[in-house]
């Protein structure tokens, strides 16, 4: 049961240690900056998976995880996702446009401070994307 409760992350702890987030540094208000520094104020993220998969769900997006011998082909280019036998998620549009979705995209909550709605919103806006950068066409390129 403890595996399926999101666990919290302490953002500051986080972003000093992970090469790919966004620095806090950066953040606008400077006095806060120094305060999360500091240890004065902490902040601690929970994103729940699986609240997000409804929350796809309800807006027509199939997800689910990619695990099993479907993970092999991507486990050279994602981490397994904490807590479970996954390795990245399978997303797929109500016009049956499909896309892997790798541990990278997944955490943005963490490295970016991405909102569930601004994930729906990237995973919606792929097609368009890709049809900019790839003539052919192809979504399965993972993300």
């Amino acid at each position: 049961m403890l595996n399926t409760i999101p666990y919290f992350v302490d953002i500051v702890d986080y972003n000093l240690n992970v090469p790919m987030a966004d620095p806090i540094f950066s953040l606008s208000n400077s006095e806060m900056v120094f305060d999360l520094v500091m240890g004065r104020v902490r902040i601690f993220v929970q994103f729940d998976v699986e609240a997000f998969f409804r929350f796809a769900e309800a807006n027509k997006i199939k997800v689910r995880w990619i695990k099993g011998k479907e993970a092999e082909s991507v486990k050279k280019f994602s981490k397994r996702w904490p807590g479970t036998d996954a390795w990245g998620i399978l997303a797929e549009l109500a016009n049956g446009n499909r896309m892997t979705l790798l541990s990278g995209f997944i955490i943005r909550p963490y490295t970016n401070f991405t909102t569930p709605r601004q994930l729906l919103e990237m995973i919606q806006d792929w097609p368009g994307q890709i049809a900019k950068t790839d003539p052919s066409g192809n979504l399965e390129s993972p993300i």
